[in-house]
């Protein structure tokens, strides 16, 4: 072992699992972690950060361009498709600064192999019928559940040029980000900070299904707790399914199909 440590120190290599070979596995990260290349505060600063960064550019879009309407604050957030990319950049900013001890990449969190391509797309759509199942269900229950039947769609119709963004280009950044934010980053770690798994499992969801509360933030409690409620689900279904194979881009491909569909659903489709 202190071979392969003295060879990672040298070379700027990360460490890799031998048991494993993922640089993003438990057995790597607890090396880097008794070894002093890691960042302690990383993986709970960036729980809060999709949430608080969503309400803060829902709050300038509209100050900005809403300001004098009289539901100006709720109209800006119908852009989240759009300023939700500066979420995202701000995010991978941050997991870059907090594994740069580690001397990782972003692609190390998503333990991608090229050679399990098409394997990891196959297995990508089939858990999309396993998030898309538990979204609806999970958001039908919630929306009976409080407020007596449908929910309020969290979507809006934009301009064409917004509308071709949010499916264009929003899906495919945000898939990707807040898979590598609460899943690729914050869980692993996590994970071996508190040594309990199901303790970490349960801060990742509690923060992901938070950060739906701004996305779009409404003063509305209801709203609120529809939002956190329905998103709930999804993390605590995608968890123990990551924790079989330990590789996010099937997750990845699921979600960019999920948010594709949402965004052509709200904005071309009558609702």
């Amino acid at each position: 072992m202190a071979t392969a440590t003295s060879t990672a120190e040298h070379t700027g290599v990360p460490h890799k699992s031998t048991s494993d070979n993922n640089p993003n596995g438990k057995e790597a990260i607890e090396v880097r972690l008794n070894r002093g290349a890691f960042y302690r505060w990383g993986p709970f600063l960036i729980l809060p950060v999709r949430f608080v960064l969503a309400a803060l550019l829902q709050w300038a879009v509209w100050q900005l361009f809403y300001s004098a309407e009289e539901n100006g604050f709720e109209q800006a957030g119908q852009w989240f498709t759009v300023y939700g990319t500066l979420i995202d950049l701000g995010c991978l900013a941050l997991i870059l600064r907090f594994i740069r001890p580690e001397r990782l990449r972003l692609i190390d969190l998503v333990n991608f192999d090229r050679e399990r391509l098409w394997k990891e797309v196959r297995e990508g759509f089939g858990y999309l019928l396993v998030l898309l199942v538990v979204g609806l269900v999970g958001g039908g229950i919630a929306g009976y559940l409080i407020f007596g039947g449908p929910a309020p769609n969290p979507l809006g119709q934009l301009p064409t040029a917004g509308a071709l963004y949010s499916i264009l280009v929003w899906p495919i950044i945000w898939g990707v980000t807040e898979e590598l934010t609460y899943f690729g980053y914050a869980f692993p770690r996590l994970q071996v900070l508190t040594r309990n798994t199901w303790l970490a499992g349960a801060l990742v969801a509690f923060f992901f299904a938070l950060q739906h509360v701004a996305l779009p933030l409404r003063y509305d409690v209801d709203f609120m707790l529809y939002r956190f409620f329905s998103s709930l689900p999804v993390a605590l279904v995608i968890l123990p399914l990551y924790l079989r194979t330990r590789r996010l881009f099937p997750f990845i491909v699921a979600h960019w199909v999920v948010d594709c569909l949402s965004a052509v659903l709200a904005n071309y489709v009558p609702m």
